[in-house]
Order: structure tokens, then sequence, then C-alpha cells
């Protein structure tokens, strides 16, 4: 689901996405767009997950990702797991809070 739009079926780029929080759903940045249920996150950040999803866990730890890369895929990940939880995960604001001082 990482690889390609799940509205249209386009195989991502490095061009924006948008994660839609009602449906559970990434999608191109011509199926997604502004409104309140989309998260924006760059190609590179997609790419980056879908590559750690077909990673072994022991060989994970020597990928390295760019800054923004691991502060978006901390933030993609965080609001995936708060669509499964019962409350809203403090983490989040953590993480909102200190991107926002880098």
């Amino acid at each position: 689901p990482l690889r390609q739009c799940a509205g249209c079926g386009t195989p991502f780029s490095e061009a924006p996405a948008f994660y839609d929080a009602l449906q559970g759903q990434v999608l191109c940045d011509r199926c997604g767009g502004p409104g309140p249920q989309f998260l924006r996150f760059g190609g590179a950040t997609l790419g980056a997950l879908a590559d750690l999803q077909e990673t072994a866990l022991e060989d994970s730890r020597d990928l390295h990702l760019a800054a923004v890369t691991a502060r978006e895929a901390a933030m993609f990940t965080g609001h995936l797991l708060a669509a499964h939880l019962p409350r809203p995960l403090r983490s989040l604001e953590l993480i909102a809070a200190v991107s926002k001082r880098e």
C-alpha cells in the first residue's frame, strides 16, 4: 500500500503524497489534497517506509534516513497507530514540538 496510490493505482514518486486519516489510505497528489483528514508527506518518506516494510528487522539497523524523512516517517507511523488505539498518542505532540525546534 505504500508503493502506489490507493485511489488510482499510480506508483508513488518523489512527489508529495497524502494519508487520508478517515479512510486509512495513502493517495497521490491528484487523489488526495487539502482538507482536515489529509496529512501530507514527501515521496521519499513513503519510499523509505515501503523499503522498511520489505527489510528484515536485523537489516533495518543499517538503514539511515535523512532528518526530514525520519521526522515525517515518525509522524506518519504515529498517525497510523493512533487510528487503531482507543486514545490519542501523546508522543505525536512530542514529535510535533521537537520538529518545530529543528
